[in-house]
This record gives structure tokens, C-alpha cells and sequence, in this order.
């Protein structure tokens, strides 16, 4: 695992989840699913999953 948090933005930040087979930031996502359309009441922080093409979950951008 590795949170890169953005230079030029400190409200940003990225969790790159590692696992057998998986490159941290080489991954190629396949689809991004917001939090908030799974959970529409939900009022925290912009969260976007990242996914590969096998479904499994590659990252996390948290957006404040």
C-alpha cells in the first residue's frame, strides 16, 4: 500500500492498495465507482474506487 498525497492539492490524496500480482501504480483501472452513488446519504469526503478489470479494488482517492 502506498497514499500519495497530491503536490499541488494537500486536500487530495490517493491510497494505491498493493496485492499478489498487482504493480501499485501501474495497475490499468477499469471503472470508478463514487461512494456517494452507492450510498446516497452519505456527507463525508469525496471518495472515488478504483477497479481493474477483474473487479478488484486498485485505489482510493479521497477528495475533501
Amino acid at each position: 500500500m502506498e497514499l500519495i498525497v497530491s503536490d499541488d492539492d494537500s486536500t487530495v490524496g490517493y491510497l494505491y492498495l498493493g496485492g499478489e500480482g498487482i504493480s501499485t501504480r501501474a495497475q490499468k483501472n477499469a471503472r470508478s465507482v463514487r461512494l456517494r452513488s452507492l450510498i446516497p446519504e452519505y456527507k463525508g469526503a469525496d471518495v472515488i474506487m478504483d477497479f481493474d478489470k477483474n473487479n478488484t479494488l486498485t485505489g482510493i482517492e479521497i477528495l475533501e
